[in-house]
């Protein structure tokens, strides 16, 4: 694959040549305004009640780490590097406490030793852990940019020491903080207390994303913005309108998206209705975005294939509304892509599954879903013709 324009991410900063990023606020803040107009930001932490905490069974069992394909002498070098208390590494180096399996070993640590583990100690056992999906909740942690944990939580109203305890269970993998929800942590914190961070873990970190329009806006500049695709002719009467607004207008800009994304943002698939809801992934979502309606045969990696090497080409230049960012490891991976809007902010669905909604999100919480070792090449490809 030819890397034209890219942009690249590392440890939690996005760097995209001379676009900058929206600064973050609780309430509404505007962006200078670039190709695509002034933009006003609110972060919405979205969820979807009905299926919040459905893998708590997994997550609640007792603690059990599982290293696959390592010797004794392996997992003897990996504790005697951790620097653990004496007590710590007296339990974890003890054989009798070790149970052999075929392809490795596995400890039942106790709950205390858990929870008492140093940060740089959890980062270097939980990364041997992580591979294997036995160890469900180092499989699976809650991962956030760097810096961004108690923005996260902020909505939890926790009490000062157990977000303080909560910070000591965070390590970093892959450019990203992450946090494990496991029984040591639930035994640690009131119920109401649980309940109000697994709604802040589980929340998506959304994007309401909101075009103002002033009256001395260039509303043709902004028209060939947000009506790529050929859909000028549709949006250019409520710009227009909005700019005649005293002291200016705004719109979602969902609003201006073609109907397949805009009856979809914000929105989790439905199975009950949707019989094809758990096959809507990130590149039928890709490839849909400029349709009015849902072409199904993206859900078949094959035509999706076809149609992208047929249908689109990379580009050299910055990306454009529309543009479809690629993420690709450093070993050449695809392993997502997602939609560019403007700014840093892009339309994703993050996942084939119907807990996955359709969102607006910054890229860097998108890459907090991806881990990679290294840094993240997002390449852009964009429609023929368009």
């Amino acid at each position: 694959m030819v890397l034209l324009w890219i942009l690249f991410f590392h440890s939690g900063e996005i760097r995209c040549g001379a676009e900058g990023d929206p600064p973050r606020a609780a309430q509404p803040s505007r962006a200078p305004a670039k190709p695509w107009g002034e933009l006003e930001y609110e972060n919405i932490p979205l969820e979807n009640s009905a299926n919040l905490f459905l893998d708590a069974a997994e997550r609640t069992k007792a603690p059990r780490w599982v290293f696959r394909s390592v010797t004794p002498a392996q997992l003897t070098e990996l504790f005697t590097g951790c620097a653990l208390p004496a007590a710590q590494g007296s339990f974890l180096l003890a054989t009798n406490h070790w149970e052999i399996l075929s392809n490795g070993i596995a400890i039942s640590p106790p709950e205390e030793l858990v929870m008492g583990l140093s940060q740089s100690a959890r980062q270097r056992i939980y990364h041997a852990l992580a591979p294997d999906r036995e160890n469900y909740v180092q499989y699976f942690p809650f991962r956030f940019p760097l810096g961004t944990l108690d923005e996260h939580l902020a909505d939890c109203h926790l009490p000062g020491d157990k977000l303080e305890m909560l910070r000591g269970l965070t390590y970093t993998n892959a450019g990203a903080l992450c946090l494990c929800l496991d029984a040591p942590l639930q035994k640690r914190l009131a119920t109401n207390e649980f309940q109000a961070l697994i709604r802040a873990l589980y929340s998506i970190p959304a994007v309401d994303l909101r075009l103002h329009i002033g009256g001395n806006a260039d509303v043709d500049t902004l028209v060939r913005y947000w009506g790529h695709g050929g859909r000028e002719k549709r949006i250019r009467p409520l710009l227009e309108s909005l700019a005649r607004v005293r002291g200016g207008g705004s719109v979602s800009v969902g609003q201006l998206f073609p109907a397949f994304a805009r009856l979809r943002l914000d929105t989790f698939p439905d199975p009950e209705s949707d019989a094809e809801a758990d096959r809507e992934d990130c590149v039928f979502t890709a490839l849909n975005f400029f349709n009015e309606q849902a072409d199904y045969s993206f859900e078949d990696a094959t035509k999706a294939h076809d149609a992208l090497h047929s249908g689109y080409a990379p580009i050299q230049g910055p990306p454009t509304f529309g543009d479809l960012v690629f993420l690709i490891d450093p070993a050449g991976v695809t392993a997502h892509v997602c939609v560019y809007i403007a700014a840093d902010v892009v339309y994703t669905k993050n996942g084939a599954n119907h807990l996955q909604p359709y969102v607006l999100m910054r890229i860097p919480e998108v890459l907090a879903f991806y881990p990679v070792e290294g840094s993240w090449n997002l390449v852009i490809f964009r429609k023929k013709g368009l």
